[in-house]
């Protein structure tokens, strides 16, 4: 068992992220690979070459959910850059991220 008291909560997660390591929520709807991270599935933030780019999925043309909308919210407090999630966007941050370490 992990003796870190924020282990399993959604900045332990945003703060693994950032550092470029893996896990999860407790309640698994927030996620990193150390590279992309997730809101239950949808890709809402990268680190790439350590300059994480959140994709600002709160806007209102953007809106996805609640709980996306708060997992965002919190990427965006450490992201260097926030994106508009359109899929030119996606698609570049995507295949960068599966070249990076290359």
């Amino acid at each position: 068992m992990r003796s870190d008291a924020n282990y399993g909560t959604n900045d332990f997660v945003i703060n693994s992220w950032k550092q470029g390591h893996s896990t999860k929520s407790s309640t698994g709807s927030l996620s990193t690979d150390g590279t992309v991270l997730f809101s239950y599935r949808l890709p809402i933030g990268y680190n790439i070459d350590n300059v994480l780019t959140a994709l600002d999925y709160t806007s209102p043309d953007n809106f996805y959910s609640v709980t996306t909308s708060i997992h965002v919210g919190k990427a965006k407090s450490v992201a260097d850059v926030v994106a508009t999630p359109d899929s030119r966007t996606i698609d570049a941050l995507s295949t960068l991220a599966s070249n990076a370490g290359d």
